[in-house]
């Protein structure tokens, strides 16, 4: 592994995708509760 701080580590690119999958999954549910609103009317 090299000492370049500028690349991320895989370690770091792992929790990121983990985190951007976590929101991705709010978005959705946000998403799914929009069009059920919108269903409704």
């Amino acid at each position: 592994m090299s000492n370049d701080t500028t690349t991320p580590s895989v370690t770091e690119l792992a929790a990121e995708l983990h985190a951007i999958r976590r929101r991705l999954e709010q978005i959705e549910a946000m998403i799914a509760a929009i069009e059920n609103e919108e269903a409704a009317r």
